[in-house]
């Protein structure tokens, strides 16, 4: 878990309760919890040192059970969770529930910011811009249309529901950085590519979440380039490290973050019950 994956995460629901997140405390503080995302998949984790194979985890799989059960109306999908391929406890805990893994799943990358940084190279015409003075309305467009053009991906139904709104709440939450949200502009003042940039000052790791590029402006470069000067800021804000993601069924995206030096670090899969 990074800072930035929770706020990333969690700002579209901050406005009203959240009755799908449930908490367990102890003497200690938090000792775990529970994030279900209707209507089928639900994570979870306890505190370091909490067993997973122990009556508290099984408390929280039982929570999200029923959490499913009551959205289900007649589908039979089951839950969903998630684990990374090196979480053997994690794993032999959801298979001892009767979960079973899938092939999707997703690619946890990191770099060290300690090697050196090619320099990013932008097409003429095109230039740098954080978002402490950018036109909001625009930011908010490029991602929008980033993440609605995923026929690439075979995800031809997505559509995102990025607002204006949306983006101001964020750009409100702790931990977000106006100098960290990067675009790509062009001469004509539209933008092109646009990632955000979090930090974890007490691990000095950075995250770089999420990157995407108007469907129009792709095959120029642009990410690359974009994820070079994010890793070049991150840097710059004391980090030592740098975390980046994608499904693992992303080949494009894969091959744009090597080429920026990120290495797998771990992967991760769904594991599904029927309920």
């Amino acid at each position: 878990w990074h800072p930035g994956d929770l706020t990333w995460m969690l700002y579209p629901d901050l406005d009203g309760p959240i009755d799908d997140v449930r908490l367990w405390f102890d003497d200690d503080g938090l000792a775990g919890f529970v994030w279900f995302y209707a209507p089928i998949f639900a994570r979870f984790d306890v505190r370091p040192g909490i067993p997973l194979d122990g009556p508290l985890c099984n408390e929280l799989l039982d929570w999200a059970e029923e959490r499913r059960r009551r959205r289900a109306n007649g589908d039979d999908t089951g839950l969903s969770t998630i684990a990374l391929d090196s979480d053997a406890p994690r794993i032999a805990a959801l298979e001892a529930r009767g979960y079973t893994r899938i092939e999707r799943g997703n690619l946890h990358m990191r770099r060290s910011l300690e090697i050196p940084i090619d320099n990013p190279r932008l097409p003429d015409g095109m230039r740098f811009r954080n978002c402490v003075d950018a036109d909001l309305d625009e930011r908010a467009a490029c991602h929008r249309d980033a993440w609605s053009h995923l026929e690439h991906l075979g995800m031809p139904d997505v559509s995102s529901q990025f607002t204006l709104e949306r983006y101001q709440r964020l750009r409100a939450e702790p931990g977000y950085r106006a100098d960290l949200d990067v675009v790509v502009e062009t001469a004509d003042g539209t933008h092109a590519s646009c990632l955000i940039g979090w930090v974890d000052e007490l691990n000095e790791i950075g995250l770089i979440e999420p990157v995407g590029t108007r469907d129009a402006q792709r095959h120029q470069g642009l990410a690359r380039a974009l994820n070079l000067e994010a890793l070049r800021r991150l840097r710059d804000a004391g980090m030592r490290y740098a975390q980046i993601g994608t499904a693992s069924f992303n080949d494009r995206a894969e091959a744009t973050y090597r080429s920026c030096g990120f290495e797998i670090l771990d992967r991760d899969h769904f594991w599904v019950r029927r309920l």
